[in-house]
């Protein structure tokens, strides 16, 4: 009978302001992640532009049945998100189940929504982002894609423009689970978030700017972190 298996999820991929999650997993190979991320993989969001690759993941562990268990059973870590630079080698190799996996944060905004991880360049902004969506009490919530709003104490790379980009869980309106989407903009642009469940209209997480509205107010006044 055969053992745990552990292999590598990709959960969103960015190059720029180009979603490529499902490019970067057909990159896999080996249940390693090798490649020099660039125009010819991803194409070109932003012709003379550096751009960032930005990779959120984690370790799933499948089991297959056994002893008392009829049913197979699945684990997974937390998601990580790392971050490289266009014509740079991004390696991110197969990690060992027993070996520790690097622990970054996540926050339930609500009941329906969870938020994952926010990058603005190669900075981790997620709490930055938790605390906007937090102190807006709205189901559509404004992101400023600048330094300002989100590393006012330095800028991470004051010679390029950067992108933010932000990984979230959101429930679907037609059922209870949850499915992972990500977005991202230019600096200087605006990201909406859509914080209720899916359905009746909202988006589903593809990328977008623009200005949003009020809206209802979110069902908590508080997030957990994890």
């Amino acid at each position: 009978m055969s053992g745990p298996h552990t292999s590598l999820e990709v959960i969103s991929a960015s190059y720029g302001t180009s979603i490529v999650t499902e490019k970067a997993h057909s990159l896999l190979v080996n249940e390693k992640f090798f490649l020099v991320p660039s125009n010819f993989d991803f194409g070109d969001p932003q012709p003379g532009t550096a751009k960032t690759f930005t990779l959120t993941w984690r370790l799933v562990t499948r089991r297959p049945p056994s002893g008392s268990l009829s049913s197979s059973s699945e684990t997974a870590t937390n998601p990580v998100t790392t971050v490289g630079f266009e014509g740079h080698p991004f390696h991110l190799p197969y990690i060992d189940p027993t070996a520790s996996v690097p622990h970054q944060p996540i926050f339930a905004i609500s009941r329906e929504f969870t938020l994952i991880n926010a990058t603005f360049c190669t900075v981790n902004v997620t709490s930055q982002v938790a605390e906007i969506i937090f102190w807006s009490r709205s189901q559509e919530v404004e992101i400023p894609a600048t330094t300002e709003a989100l590393c006012p104490n330095r800028d991470p790379a004051p010679e390029l423009k950067k992108s933010l980009t932000v990984t979230y869980a959101r429930k679907s309106s037609e059922d209870t689970g949850f499915a992972h989407h990500c977005q991202t903009v230019w600096q200087g642009d605006t990201l909406v978030l859509h914080i209720g469940p899916q359905g009746n209209g909202s988006p589903s997480g593809s990328p977008g700017a623009g200005s949003g509205g009020s809206g209802a107010k979110v069902p908590v006044k508080k997030f957990m972190v994890y």
